[in-house]
């Protein structure tokens, strides 16, 4: 018996996920911006048409990473959404969460391509808001809204853009060094030899590299500031106004 017409063949969606692993893969490239279809295509191991059939335009192809990405990090971002421990504990925590994701799992390649395809892009510039940057966003914003219930952030400070300004840092420096090759200026100026961004957390001050920001008077980048009883991210005091000193 034939097949309805419109009909997906057996095997569609696991033939489908297969070829998507393959595209991103090669969407994780440096030079993923200028891929072609064709590139894409080869890359997948299956023809133009074939690769139409699957997915239609370019387009469709990035969104559908973005999408799967998505659906991948749903576990990560349940994880991000849990306070885990006392506050300041908690928002290093869930930073070195994001940190961790960048630099072993592929999260800065996820947002060097969204950044790539979709800053100026009508279509895929909110795809990549609605399936990258947007959950991540509202997951740390949950967490810091729950600290907040609990009496231990400041009532009067949004969590929502509390935690936009505690992850826009980290997504710049590793856009800077990595993609825009700063990685040669951040460790001259700091003389690091160790990962491109060590973010480790001590009381008072963020060590950045084997460098502490007190050995930079004149320029330091500063992510984060650690005190005794709060925590402080360019001007934004988010400890609870009973607990600080």
């Amino acid at each position: 018996m034939s097949r309805p017409r419109g009909a997906r063949s057996e095997g569609y969606e696991a033939r489908r996920r297969e070829i998507l692993k393959r595209l991103t893969i090669r969407l994780s490239q440096q030079d993923a911006m200028h891929a072609s279809y064709r590139d894409l295509a080869e890359a997948a191991g299956v023809s133009i048409s074939t690769l139409q059939h699957y997915f239609g335009r370019r387009a469709d192809i990035v969104t559908a990473v973005l999408e799967e990405a998505r659906a991948g990090a749903a576990p990560h971002l349940a994880h991000m959404r849990e306070p885990a421990g006392e506050f300041n504990a908690s928002v290093h925590e869930a930073l070195g969460f994001l940190r961790v994701g960048f630099e072993r799992f592929g999260l800065d390649d996820l947002y060097s391509l969204g950044f790539a395809e979709g800053l100026r892009n009508r279509e895929i510039g909110p795809v990549f808001v609605d399936q990258v940057l947007e959950p991540s966003v509202s997951a740390v914003a949950e967490r810091l809204a729950e600290h907040q219930r609990r009496g231990e952030m400041r009532a009067d400070e949004d969590p929502r853009m509390a935690a936009l300004l505690l992850i826009a840092p980290l997504i710049l420096v590793f856009l800077h060094q990595k993609d825009l090759g700063g990685a040669r200026i951040l460790m001259r100026c700091l003389g690091c030899t160790r990962s491109p961004l060590c973010v480790r957390t001590g009381a008072p001050q963020l060590r950045i590299g084997r460098m502490t920001s007190r050995r930079m008077p004149e320029w330091r980048l500063q992510v984060l500031q650690h005190g005794c009883r709060s925590l402080t991210l360019t001007g934004l005091t988010l400890v609870s106004a009973n607990r600080a000193q």
